[in-house]
């Protein structure tokens, strides 16, 4: 299910459940770099001369992870039958990343081959009965999308909704309580 290619080789598919356990191992490797170098700038007692390296080698790491990232996201696009390229919506401020979530976490793939190879929640001679055009006797199991898409707007939302009404605030910080002023002068 989850091997080195997933994470080296954009090319292939890979299915949702595969992504979301990607995504889970990626993030919390990601996540000991950070803590690591956090805790050694807490730390008053460090030489600054000691973190340097920390913080060399966890840039690294780090840039391994977004690259990996990235090659899964795009496998996941190849399942949804889009090209790779689809990764740079997230150079779309805001709503870039939380379109990418939605496609790759919750959108079902195509069913049955594509152009970028086998469906990978399907057994290999479903795969080639649908390659041949044989009739399928084993029923495809279908789902609807919809209740997905919607759950991740909302999920989206939710999450999103906090950290874009901080931004706001940390921007307007210095200014918020002269905009107030003005609000109730002219009230």
């Amino acid at each position: 299910m989850l091997n080195m290619q997933v994470f080296t080789s954009g090319k292939g598919r890979i299915s949702r459940q595969t992504w979301w356990l990607a995504m889970i191992i990626l993030y919390v490797i990601m996540a000991i770099p950070y803590g690591i170098v956090l805790w050694g700038s807490g730390n008053s007692r460090s030489a600054s001369g000691a973190a340097l390296p920390v913080m060399c080698i966890s840039e690294i790491v780090i840039f391994v992870i977004v690259a990996s990232i990235i090659t899964v996201s795009v496998k996941r696009f190849h399942d949804l039958d889009k090209s790779g390229w689809y990764y740079l919506l997230a150079l779309i401020p805001f709503v870039g990343g939380l379109i990418i979530f939605v496609y790759c976490g919750f959108i079902k793939g195509t069913t049955g081959p594509n152009k970028y190879g086998d469906d990978p929640t399907m057994p290999q001679e479903l795969n080639d009965q649908f390659r041949t055009g044989e009739s399928i006797s084993t029923p495809v199991p279908q789902s609807n999308n919809k209740i997905w898409i919607i759950v991740a707007v909302v999920v989206g939302v939710v999450f999103c909704l906090p950290v874009l009404v901080i931004s706001v605030l940390t921007l307007l910080g210095p200014n918020i309580s002269h905009i107030f002023n003005n609000i109730n002068s002219t009230l």
